[in-house]
């Protein structure tokens, strides 16, 4: 074998050898993603499990089979979705509503799932969002909105890859009032903690 043949094999098999590598990081960054999520969930259940679900959350933008429509996403107009609620406890002072996707990571170190929507300091009187709510509208509202995962105070349009979950929760708090440290959503969480009377949800799917 010749000097030129040997150093093409060394070459080939050195992309061999990173392709490999690329490969296997990228699984297990998937696999930590997913038992980052299973955790989070795990432990968000423990903390949702004490409380009444007993707020009546719909949205005409979720079909009968489960899937949301185009208009929120990539695919259409990317608009926010209509919601409205009921059965709220009497107590009630504030809203906080946040919509996650649990199947894509952020494009944070270490990943977790996906904000697309957040929302708090929903004033009491509100039963609902009109589709598409302005930035204007929420703030004449006020509503003040939080960071979605691309660190921005907007909603951002469903675009999945392949087929994800994404949840609306809305919270019923007994304080008209909250100031997390910073308008993320852990902070928001940590903030409206001890402080929420009932929730409601959504889960839905878009994707192919």
């Amino acid at each position: 074998m010749t000097l030129r043949s040997k150093l093409l094999l060394a070459f080939v098999l050195l992309l061999i050898v990173a392709a490999s590598v690329l490969v296997l990081r990228s699984s297990l960054r998937k696999a930590q993603f997913a038992r980052q999520v299973q955790s989070m969930q795990a432990a968000e259940a423990d903390e949702l499990k004490a409380l009444p679900r007993s707020l009546q959350l719909s949205s005409p933008d979720l079909a009968s089979d489960g899937q949301y429509v185009p208009a929120l996403t990539c695919r259409g107009a990317g608009r926010s979705p209509a919601l409205a609620w009921s059965n709220v406890p009497m107590q009630v002072q504030s809203y906080v509503l946040m919509m996650v996707d649990w199947d894509s990571p952020t494009p944070q170190d270490p990943p977790a799932s996906f904000t697309h929507w957040l929302l708090y300091n929903i004033p009491s009187p509100t039963v609902g969002l009109a589709a598409g709510v302005s930035d204007a509208q929420l703030r004449q509202s006020g509503i003040e909105a939080g960071e979605n995962s691309l660190g921005t105070r907007t909603y951002l349009g469903l675009c999945p890859p392949a087929v994800h979950r994404y949840r609306l929760r809305l919270f019923a708090l007994d304080v008209a009032h909250i100031a997390p440290a910073t308008p993320g959503r852990t902070a928001v969480a940590a903030a409206m903690a001890g402080h929420v009377l009932a929730f409601g949800e959504l889960e839905g799917r878009f994707g192919d």
